[in-house]
């Protein structure tokens, strides 16, 4: 389980600079659908529903079973469970390797301009081992790394990381885009410029 892991996948990317694209969102896709006209039994009012993607969103979720069924790898059919005690004395011994092509990305970001905040949901405690696990998997020149203390353990994920993004902004930082492995690294507000989902095969937060 320790070595399917991976550092990258907990750790939210934020860039800082200039960029320009076109931003997209899935449910920008109704647009080509058709409304479902129904009828509403009470009044006898015929009503329209907003299209569904429930065609789509099948496919898509079949496809990624029949992945699994296929003895992936990064799905193996045996695993430790790990309770939170466990997953963090796997984070003190600082040996997650960075997800492949992960490293160069970050450091093409980096000599474009733009100011990197690594953002994760660790507990300050394991701050020596974070710092020396990015080093020796080859992520360096970040501006910062923030991890949660004491007041941040009390908050929700998802309050904590827009709660940075407000600080980042705070102190005059555009925030032009997130990167991250869960939902919970793009809810909230400010809104960055541009969001990233990265895959997590390991695991789910929603």
């Amino acid at each position: 389980m320790a070595r399917s892991l991976v550092l990258s996948l907990t750790l939210a990317f934020l860039f800082i600079g200039m960029v320009s694209a076109r931003d997209w969102n899935i449910l920008n896709q109704f647009k080509g659908l058709k409304p479902t006209k129904t009828t509403t039994s009470q009044k006898g009012v015929t009503t329209l529903k907003d299209p569904n993607l429930t065609g789509y969103c099948e496919s898509w979720r079949i496809n990624v079973e029949l992945h699994n069924i296929r003895d992936f790898t990064v799905v193996p059919q045996d695993g430790e469970q790990l309770n939170t005690t466990k997953f963090e004395e796997w984070q003190s011994w600082g040996k997650a390797p960075a997800v492949p092509n992960m490293v160069k990305l970050f450091h093409e970001i980096r000599e474009r301009g733009f100011k990197i905040f690594l953002v994760s949901s660790r507990k300050e405690y394991l701050r020596s081992a974070t710092v020396e696990n990015l080093i020796e998997a080859g992520y360096h020149g970040w501006s910062n790394l923030l991890l949660r203390g004491e007041e941040e353990e009390k908050k929700s994920v998802t309050q904590y990381k827009a709660d940075v993004r407000t600080w980042l902004t705070s102190l005059g930082y555009k925030v032009w885009g997130v990167m991250g492995a869960q939902w919970n690294s793009f809810a909230g507000c400010p809104v960055p410029k541009r969001t990233f989902k990265l895959p997590n095969s390991i695991y789910y937060i929603a």
